[in-house]
């Protein structure tokens, strides 16, 4: 099962992306496409009221699919975009990101139709997409058998330790160490790709992992 910390590292790189303008050819004429859009419902009586709404249409091609897949946008209310998340991670994690959000709505919808938005952990309508499990169980992360390799690199990182004077500090570190080497080739059996940079296992589409991506690799 996600922890919260694995939910807020696996935010969809494309938010970010998005969030920074980069897009191509085809996103620039669909994006057109929708200010007209946008532009020729100003002349009905609940123009507003409709151009809000179109705010909750935007919101997965704004966000990305993993932001989407973990919120909603539930309706508009006086220029308040209420969001539901399934989480306080999310809730936190995406407010982080309300002024560019805003930013990009608003520029979809061709005018400052959006003030604000409100993020509320909440139950999600929609069916929710089945996990697949990223973590083994501890029974099964134990059995793993590591390669010589990964042999050699734990034996180094532990040798490292006997600097720590604490025997309690000590064990429970060499514990931990062990079992990330374990879990990084568990998962590396499973498809998982390797960070070019930091060596972490890592399920994205990108030859970095999230953190190195975020400290500017």
């Amino acid at each position: 099962m996600k922890s919260p910390l694995d939910d807020a590292k696996q935010i969809d790189e494309s938010l970010r992306h998005r969030l920074q303008g980069k897009q191509g050819p085809l996103a620039n004429d669909l994006t057109q496409a929708m200010r007209s859009v946008s532009h020729a419902m100003e002349s009905h009586e609940n123009a507003e009221q409709l151009q809000g709404n179109l705010a909750t249409l935007y919101w997965e091609r704004v966000v990305g699919p993993q932001a989407a897949g973990a919120t909603e946008a539930e309706s508009v209310n006086g220029g308040v975009l209420f969001v539901n998340t399934k989480s306080s991670v999310w809730s936190h994690e995406l407010t982080l990101y309300k002024p560019r959000i805003l930013a990009e709505l608003n520029r979809f919808l061709g005018k400052s139709r959006i003030t604000d938005i409100r993020f509320r952990v909440r139950k999600l309508k929609k069916e929710s997409v089945p996990i697949v499990p990223e973590t083994p169980l501890l029974e099964e992360l134990k059995s793993v058998i590591l390669e010589p390799a990964e042999r050699g690199q734990l034996r180094a990182q532990l040798e490292e330790l006997i600097y720590i004077k604490d025997d309690v500090i000590r064990e429970k570190i060499a514990h931990r160490l062990a079992l990330d080497a374990k879990l990084r080739h568990w998962r590396i059996e499973r498809g998982w790709k390797v960070c070019t940079r930091c060596q972490a296992a890592q399920n994205t589409e990108y030859s970095l992992c999230p953190v190195c991506r975020l400290t500017g690799g």
